[in-house]
């Protein structure tokens, strides 16, 4: 078996054990679980709801995963599209433009998704930081050594700053470019949800964007780097392709995020498929090895 296929399936064997899956969420969102059946608790969740949701707050409780969520989070509003979100447990704070960073703080910090089989250590990079809760994440609770932060939107590499910035930690680098296949210019195609702008998913607005190799950027900043996180939105290959020779020299963990888009095929969500066909199409054009 090729690394490329070997790692292919550890990770479509890991997301097998489905019930080993929820039971280590459920363990990591005990606390805050708990949190949710107090008055304070229940307290926290509908005004942090109507906050973030206007009237649709209250509907919005019914759903457990915003439920838990905004039960941890002190939400305030400071104007339209913008908000400061503040989690007494995890003692973190951050600023956001739309209710999707609640969502990824759920991921993040409460299921702790980039962390389920191997904790980030030592130098991270974190391709597609978005506002930072995951380099957030990495700097103050794991402790890692540094985190490169790459993000090729605007609005959310200064997000991305102000987070990291306001809650105290400086061991980071934002490089402000998408990773990709080369050292040039992009369109970036924009969504209304700022952690869904895409480089190869086409849209009606876009903007141009740097692009960076980190096979280049990367060889220029550190001599060698333990952990890559990539959350691109459709552009895995490129950025894999891009770091060929690092991940050659390195053998850093990685961990992938995928689409999963509807097909006819496989109940309709074939990202078994489209992780196999990246990681076997990096395998077939690189030859390189993805893993130790």
């Amino acid at each position: 078996m090729n690394p490329a296929a070997e790692l292919t399936y550890i990770i479509t064997r890991a997301k097998g054990f489905t019930f080993r899956l929820v039971y280590k969420n459920v363990l990591n969102v005990m606390l805050h679980l708990i949190a949710l059946f107090t008055p304070l608790g229940w307290i926290t969740a509908l005004l942090s709801g109507l906050r973030l949701f206007g009237t649709r707050g209250l509907r919005s409780l019914l759903n457990p995963l915003w439920s838990i969520t905004l039960a941890n989070l002190v939400i305030k509003k400071l104007g339209e599209n913008r908000f400061l979100a503040y989690s007494p447990l995890k003692k973190i704070k951050f600023l956001a433009d739309n209710y999707d960073a609640v969502y990824i703080f759920y991921h993040v910090w409460l299921c702790r998704d980039y962390e389920r089989f191997v904790k980030p250590k030592g130098i991270v990079a974190d391709c597609g930081a978005h506002i930072g809760l995951f380099a957030l994440r990495c700097l103050k609770s794991l402790h890692t050594t540094f985190v490169i932060a790459i993000e090729p939107n605007p609005l959310n590499a200064r997000l991305l700053r102000a987070n990291l910035l306001m809650n105290g930690v400086d061991r980071f680098l934002i490089i402000e470019a998408a990773a990709g296949l080369s050292n040039d210019e992009v369109k970036l195609y924009l969504d209304d949800l700022s952690s869904r702008s895409s480089i190869v998913k086409k849209a009606t607005r876009y903007m141009r964007v740097k692009q960076v190799k980190l096979d280049d950027v990367i060889s220029t900043l550190t001599q060698h780097i333990d952990f890559i996180k990539i959350d691109v939105e459709g552009a895995e290959l490129e950025v894999l392709k891009g770091a060929s020779e690092l991940i050659k020299r390195d053998k850093p963990v990685m961990v992938i995020e995928t689409q999963m888009e509807k097909s006819s095929g496989n109940c309709g969500f074939p990202e078994k498929q489209r992780l196999s066909g990246i990681c076997e199409s990096f395998w077939r054009d690189t030859s390189r090895v993805l893993a130790p």
